[in-house]
């Protein structure tokens, strides 16, 4: 068995026993409904545990790397489905940064959350779709949406 400690808003809630990953996945799903953004699970040491979400997005820039990445690419500029555009700072190697995906080309980002805005917050870089022709926009549950106030206790 795992417990959870269940943190909401700055306070503590009573731990619970869990026996199936369906019962933390349904925990998660109650928490993010409330306005909280992630679960800590205790067992064994400390899992951090949130939900993520991809999508796919055309690469329309670059921006120069800064500090490390001076010389290289630093930002890749997109745009999703929607026509939105945003940046994606992580997730590529040194040598996907030396040779970033060509302009035009489909790439596959996670992110955790829209910004009121509707673009991705903390997108982080996965791969090329080299199996796709357009980009496709994540599939965001309503109660994760930008602007939906959290369900009453």
């Amino acid at each position: 068995m795992t417990m959870i400690h269940l943190a909401l808003l700055s306070h503590m809630v009573s731990p619970s026993l869990v026996q199936l990953e369906e019962h933390v996945l349904e925990k998660l799903k109650e928490i993010e409904g409330l306005g909280g953004e992630s679960l800590m699970l205790r067992h064994l040491g400390l899992v951090h545990m949130r939900t993520f979400y991809n999508a796919e997005a055309i690469v329309t820039g670059y921006v120069a790397g800064k500090g490390k990445n001076t010389g290289i690419t630093g930002v890749l500029k997109c745009m999703i489905a929607s026509g939105k555009t945003f940046s994606v700072e992580t997730g590529l190697s040194d040598k996907q940064r030396r040779n970033p995906p060509k302009i035009g080309t489909i790439i596959v980002y996670c992110f955790q959350e829209l910004a009121l805005s509707g673009v991705p917050r903390f997108p982080s870089y996965i791969s090329e779709a080299v199996d796709k022709t357009e980009p496709k926009d994540a599939e965001v549950p309503e109660h994760r949406k930008p602007g939906v106030k959290p369900a009453e206790k």
